[in-house]
């Protein structure tokens, strides 16, 4: 089976995250590639927050059942906030 197939024929479709970037103005300046967490079609992020000087923590749902939280390190979002706006 492909990731992000549909093999119980719910609902069709798919719900990545995204992490963007804005000035203090608001205005969009990157972002990055839409991700899935865990290859679920059904992910949604619920929240972000600063951990310490190197992490954050993300929580986030799966599959409208599942709830997550992940660490994940400030160079590592930064590396993955590729695209100009």
């Amino acid at each position: 089976m492909k990731s992000h197939e549909n093999p119980f024929n719910h609902k069709d479709a798919v719900y990545l995250s995204r992490f963007v970037y804005w000035d203090s103005e608001w205005n969009i300046k990157k972002t990055s590639s839409p991700f899935s967490f865990l290859d679920g079609r059904i992910e949604f992020t619920t929240g972000l927050d600063h951990l310490n000087e190197k992490d954050v923590i993300i929580t986030f749902g799966m599959c409208d059942s599942s709830a997550f939280t992940v660490r994940m390190t400030k160079s590592l979002i930064e590396k993955l906030l590729n695209r100009l706006w």
